[in-house]
């Protein structure tokens, strides 16, 4: 699939999510193409997440206890699975999630833009999926099909496994005679 670019998200400064000042692990911007998410900072492509990677896509509200919504692109299956806020630890240092900042004020701000931003992801890695599949059903049913062996090679291979005991002569004889059409 070709690097199409969709959209190009730009963050406000209050939305990107600072873990500290020694630590940047926030993007000013993200790119939407049809098969990725490229996370910009600084005008620096620095993070990618590749659709053909990640079994799903979601997105999870800011709460007074987590205070980031984020984007979670889930590898693995998880049906069934709620999706929901984690140990701040946890969520800091997981790489499959874009963290967009409510602080402790915003989160009604931060929750209404993860879901616009989720809705032009999902859109996107949806028409990937559909697509792949759409391709890999294309592939499957345009392979040939592996050529008929002739009524000798069929012969041949009953011979062999004569040969090596597998069947016994009555077997091969009357295999014989059914390729024959005796």
């Amino acid at each position: 699939m070709n690097d199409v670019l969709i959209k190009k998200i730009n963050i406000s400064s209050d939305l990107q999510k600072k873990v500290s000042l020694l630590a940047v692990d926030y993007y000013d911007a993200l790119e939407i193409y049809s098969n990725k998410v490229v996370g910009i900072q600084n005008g620096v492509p620095t993070e990618t997440w590749f659709f053909k990677d990640y079994a799903n896509v979601n997105y999870i509200n800011a709460t007074l206890s987590v205070p980031f919504a984020q984007i979670h692109f889930v590898s693995g299956d998880l049906s069934g699975v709620v999706i929901a806020p984690s140990a701040n630890e946890v969520v800091i240092n997981d790489r499959n999630r874009i963290k967009f900042s409510s602080g402790m004020i915003n989160v009604k701000k931060a929750n209404e833009f993860v879901r616009s931003v989720y809705t032009e992801i999902k859109t996107a890695y949806e028409n990937y999926k559909d697509a792949y599949t759409k391709s890999a059903a294309t592939t499957a049913t345009a392979t040939p099909a592996a050529p008929a062996l002739s009524s000798a090679d069929e012969i041949l291979k009953y011979k062999n496994l004569l040969d090596m005991g597998v069947i016994t002569q009555e077997e091969f004889d009357a295999k014989k005679k059914e390729l024959l059409g005796l």
